[in-house]
């Protein structure tokens, strides 16, 4: 049976204030002298500028996009760093990054776009000696090293065309046995390790430079939502936070973050990993005489760091299940909805609500499940939050409700505070009337 909001136990958290027109992200603290001698424990609300969203509403017309937009084959270069020796290490195999990650690697997003085929192989190299890795165009380079002890371990992907391509800058560090060299495409990085000390060895190779998600970063992005949007689901079924969703989550939003930059500002509209509609840059609208109206689509922003899927589109808006993922320009802050969608493209029924962020001595992830109007939460809103870094006092995870009616929370006004949850163990309160809840943010 297909898992959706609707067959799911209401369980979950929530957390956003959001004043009109301003995003803005709850900020919830413990406050160790809010303990009153019976061992209730407060626990206050207040609002902190630490997501800026990027939300929206996406529309679709059956028109002729801009015909400069092209889709074709290119293969995400994945990037890691190893933070205990400071190399950087770059593949195409998403198998090996995972491998990588689980070994204590940082996940960095995608470094670039590597044609699948052509006459221009990089060659990948290891130092058994050192644990360090070298990537090269040169055949002659490869062939010193490898009579120097390193081991050749053939071609790791290829380089574009030097006409039509990006450059990759090649730098290298003389003071280091390991991680000696790094390769980018952003220009201001490679200043600023050459001021640090670093030689310049000029261009490494050259990325492809796409107008459009490439088939395989399609396949990607569609993959990563599909199981972000499971980790939800089963969070919320199980009432639980057990940090798979958390870790599924900043994955997908360090890969968007790493994304902003490397295609053109507009929306795309992708099924079957094939783009079928695009908008004019800033956009919120989306053009495309393919777009099959009836089967599901996937939404892409790079710029907005943005990923939305549904089941289809009627009357030119996202129909049916569906879940959106917005990410910070900090990939540790991102927030997402997952649910029915209706009325215009607006989550309505039973909905759930994941979001994570820092705010700097707070660094939490929260749940909220319950009853969407047009996305605006509307009923008993149940929710858990959950501190990645554990307080010094206090609690470290706890689960509460609270009643919101058309988008306003329910709240008892005593003095400067409004109390919106209390139990014989635990309260809540905002210094102010929290409204304006949503379980998406137009």
């Amino acid at each position: 049976m297909k898992r959706t909001v609707q067959n799911l136990l209401l369980a979950g958290i929530f957390l956003s204030m959001i004043c009109p027109n301003t995003p803005l992200l709850a900020k919830e603290f413990e406050d160790a002298s809010d303990q009153s001698d019976s061992g209730k424990q407060s626990i206050r609300h207040e609002v902190a500028n630490v997501t800026n969203r990027h939300e929206g509403i996406p529309k679709f017309y059956q028109l002729e996009y801009d015909q400069s937009i092209s889709q074709t084959n290119a293969d995400p270069m994945y990037r890691l760093y190893n933070p205990n020796s400071g190399e950087h290490f770059y593949t195409k195999a998403a198998a090996e990054k995972d491998n990588l990650i689980k070994a204590g690697w940082s996940y960095e997003g995608i470094g670039w776009f590597a044609p699948q085929k052509n006459n221009a192989p990089v060659y990948r190299l290891y130092n058994p000696n050192a644990g360090d890795h070298h990537y090269t165009t040169s055949m002659t380079e490869k062939d010193y090293l490898v009579k120097a002890g390193w081991k050749d371990e053939g071609i790791g992907w290829y380089s574009a065309d030097q006409k039509t391509g990006k450059p990759l800058y090649r730098s290298y560090n003389p003071n280091s046995a390991a991680g000696t060299h790094n390769y980018t495409l952003d220009s201001s990085e490679s200043d600023y390790l050459i001021k640090a000390g670093w030689k310049d060895e000029g261009i490494g190779w050259y990325s492809m430079d796409l107008s459009a998600p490439s088939k395989e970063l399609a396949k990607l992005l569609q993959e990563k939502l599909a199981a972000y949007q499971e980790e939800v689901l089963s969070g919320a079924e199980k009432s639980m936070l057990d940090g798979n969703l958390s870790q599924a989550g900043q994955e997908l939003a360090i890969t968007l973050k790493s994304l902003e930059n490397k295609l053109p500002a507009r929306r795309y509209a992708l099924q079957d990993n094939t783009l079928v509609g695009a908008g004019n840059l800033g956009s919120e609208t989306v053009y495309g005489e393919k777009i099959d109206f009836t089967q599901p689509v996937l939404v892409y922003t790079p710029d907005k760091r943005q990923l939305m899927r549904a089941d289809e589109i009627t009357e030119r808006c996202l129909t049916g299940e569906a879940v959106a993922f917005s990410a910070d320009s900090n990939p540790l802050y991102f927030t997402s909805a997952v649910g029915s969608m209706s009325n215009g493209g607006r989550f309505n029924g039973t909905a759930i609500r994941y979001e994570r962020y820092d705010t700097g001595s707070l660094y939490q992830e929260e749940l909220a499940q319950g009853l969407a109007r047009n996305n605006v939460m509307d009923g008993t809103m149940r929710m858990e939050t959950q501190n990645l870094r554990k307080p010094e006092k206090g609690l470290d995870h706890y689960t509460w409700t609270m009643d919101v009616a058309n988008g306003k929370a329910k709240a008892e006004h005593q003095g400067n505070y409004y109390t919106v949850y209390s139990s014989d163990d635990l309260e809540v309160y905002y210094d102010f009337q929290p409204d304006n809840l949503k379980f998406w943010y137009e």
